[in-house]
């Protein structure tokens, strides 16, 4: 009875293990067109063009490379420029000299067989004004301690005043190193020892990924309250470090596609991260289309 059980039991379980799951059981999704292009006053439009892919769909990824893509731009209502495909660039641009301008109203249209005509709008916000800073350190664990220098950890804390008309509602903040610092054994490098970026300002939301700070306040960004720490030497008499602080400001939509592209790409090797899905601007298609401004403010301590 015993061996008439087991041979029952070896019998259920092999043919559970042979049910298998076609691939008609999951669903394919149709391709979409993927338009990608950020502007600034700086430089003309460039197009970037491809096509999604069902995450089943074996076939290779590609450009859509064509000079079958009608393109085109509204200023304001008004058309602005139309592109063709470039080649040697792989992208489509339009005229070198037909730049942007920041505050107005720009929409694109992108037409290409097979596809539902994608659009989508956005604008050039203005620079971030810086109106003024402050900035203090604290040494937080000393290595050695001389009449001169501190070697060691320390934190370094800045506040920034802003121009609250102008920032806009959407700030991403990151440093640039404009100078380094060699003394003795001891190496000091401004973009390798930032640690820990974070915004005290409990008035703004921020995420730090990517050695960029994102800061979004739905009222309007006026202060920040910047603290990160540096490892290293630490002048006492005379300026260690000079930084540049980039501040880009642009629309909430363009806001969070970089965010979150920002954040899956710094947790795509982590396999216990949560899944961060990457927003859209486009109609009928995906991608961005988004405009950003720049400038840069230089701080010394």
């Amino acid at each position: 009875m015993k061996h008439l059980l087991y041979i029952l039991f070896v019998a259920v379980l092999i043919s559970s293990c042979e049910k298998t799951e076609k691939v008609d059981d999951f669903p394919v999704h149709k391709s979409q067109l993927v338009t990608n292009c950020f502007f600034n006053e700086d430089t003309c439009f460039v197009f970037f063009l491809s096509k999604s892919l069902s995450p089943i769909d074996n076939a290779p990824f590609k450009n859509m490379n064509s000079s079958n893509a009608f393109i085109r731009v509204f200023e304001n209502g008004i058309l602005f420029d139309s592109f063709r495909y470039d080649a040697s660039s792989k992208n489509y641009h339009g005229d070198e000299n037909k730049r942007p301008k920041v505050g107005a109203l720009y929409k694109f249209e992108c037409s290409y067989p097979g596809f539902p005509l994608v659009y989508a709008e956005d604008y050039i916000p203005s620079k971030a004004v810086v109106k003024k800073h402050s900035i203090y350190t604290n040494v937080t664990r000393t290595w050695e301690n001389t009449d001169t220098a501190v070697y060691g950890i320390y934190n370094v804390n800045l506040k920034v005043e802003l121009d609250p008309v102008k920032t806009g509602n959407c700030l991403i903040l990151s440093f640039e190193e404009t100078d380094s610092i060699l003394r003795g054994y001891y190496y000091y490098s401004s973009s390798r020892t930032k640690m820990n970026l974070k915004d005290l300002n409990p008035e703004n939301e921020y995420v730090y990924a990517g050695n960029k700070l994102f800061i979004y306040n739905e009222k309007g960004i006026k202060s920040l309250a910047l603290q990160w720490e540096n490892y290293g030497v630490l002048f006492k008499n005379k300026v260690t470090v000079i930084q540049d602080l980039k501040l880009q400001t642009c629309s909430k939509s363009t806001f969070e596609y970089l965010r979150r592209m920002t954040v899956q790409g710094e947790n795509a090797d982590d396999p216990f991260s949560e899944p961060t899905p990457i927003s859209n601007s486009i109609q009928n298609g995906f991608g961005v289309f988004g405009g950003i401004n720049e400038m840069k403010y230089r701080f010394r301590y």
